[in-house]
Order: C-alpha cells, then sequence, then structure tokens
C-alpha cells in the first residue's frame, strides 16, 4: 500500500537567509534519511496555488476549482511524496 504525503506551507511567510538555508537542509535531510530504506519513492513541488487546479469528476460532470487549498487561500500544498506504508 502506498499513501502520500502532502506538506502545506504558508505562502506569505518571510524567511531570514538562514532561516531558508535550514529548512531546505532539514528537508534534504529528511529526503535523504526516507530514500536509503526505499520509503521515499518519488517527490516533486506542486504549482502555487493561483495557478493550480483541482479536478473532480461526480454524478457524470466535470467539476474544475481553483486550488489545491486545505480551506484557506493562504495555504498552499506544497511538495508531495508517495509512501509505502
Amino acid at each position: 500500500m502506498k499513501h502520500r504525503l502532502l506538506m502545506c506551507a504558508e505562502t506569505t511567510v518571510d524567511l531570514t537567509a538562514g532561516e531558508e538555508a535550514a529548512a531546505m537542509e532539514s528537508t534534504r535531510s529528511w529526503v535523504r534519511e526516507t530514500s536509503s530504506p526505499g520509503v521515499h519513492v518519488d517527490g516533486n513541488r506542486l504549482e502555487p496555488p493561483e495557478e493550480a487546479r483541482t479536478l473532480r469528476v461526480g454524478c457524470g460532470e466535470l467539476m474544475v476549482t481553483d486550488g489545491p487549498f486545505a480551506g484557506l487561500r493562504t495555504i498552499a500544498v506544497r511538495p508531495f511524496w508517495p509512501l509505502p506504508l
């Protein structure tokens, strides 16, 4: 069975260069740790919220909405990783 991990981040957060570097290193460290045992198999960024769209099909109709959003327009879905658990 595979699961997908979605990471959400505020789109309006201003980080110092040091904070951004620390966050990136933390992410790289996590990817290294989960890649070696084969847990992390793929990952990439999704489009920013202003570019992304969500497609849903229900009752034979296609619905296209802005997104993906976690309920608030200030939260953007960032990288995703399918994980076999």
